[in-house]
């Protein structure tokens, strides 16, 4: 009997630890893979799935200032997805002056006999380290012109800390601003400028 009350008393032990351990908190409960390995944060700027959108904020002599978001003309771009993997696209598109004879109604600023400028604001506050700007003339882009020749006869236009300067010479101009942040992509942004004398 001695026998029996011992062997029941070390099986009743058994099974109250057992109880016990099921009932603790698990501290890793809720925590996919290793909980050695360390969790690294993602950022908005990292899930960010297209490129920042581009406003252009035109300040023009004895004018409010109007704010207009450029159309995005093509892009590359990679962020990490919720499951922690990093995913890429391209998307490719026609070149400027071809877009401007489609049928879409595209972003267009006007200097009315003065000259004003632009200054670039991005969607977001994570600031790209490249942007060049090009320009053709508006006139490339008619029916009648022979859009292959003139692919190529495009000129660079100076940024001054993302401030680009509108001469009103009478000209007006197709810009393509190509924009880069390295690590995540690229992107392209076109409107058109007309110059009212």
């Amino acid at each position: 009997m001695k026998n029996f009350l011992i062997i029941l008393l070390i099986l009743l032990l058994c099974v109250s630890a057992l109880v016990a351990c099921s009932e603790a908190e698990d501290p890793y409960e809720g925590v996919l893979g290793d909980p050695s390995e360390e969790t690294v944060e993602v950022s908005q700027w990292d899930r960010l799935e297209n490129p920042p959108a581009l406003f252009l904020n035109l300040t023009i002599e004895n004018q409010p200032l109007q704010q207009i978001q450029s159309l995005q003309n093509g892009a590359s771009w990679q962020y990490v997805s919720q499951d922690g993997s990093t995913v890429g696209w391209n998307a490719d598109s026609p070149h400027p002056l071809q877009l401007m004879l489609s049928d879409f109604n595209p972003v267009t600023l006007h200097l009315n006999e003065s000259e004003g400028y632009i200054e670039l604001e991005f969607s977001v506050n994570s600031p790209p380290v490249i942007i060049t700007a090009k320009r053709w003339p508006a006139e490339f882009a008619t029916e009648s012109q022979d859009i292959d020749g003139v692919y190529n006869l495009w000129e660079m236009v100076e940024l001054s800390d993302k401030t680009l300067n509108l001469v009103n010479n009478g000209h007006s101009y197709i810009y393509e601003l190509t924009v880069e942040w390295p690590g995540r992509g690229r992107a392209a942004y076109v409107f058109r400028v007309i110059s009212e004398n």
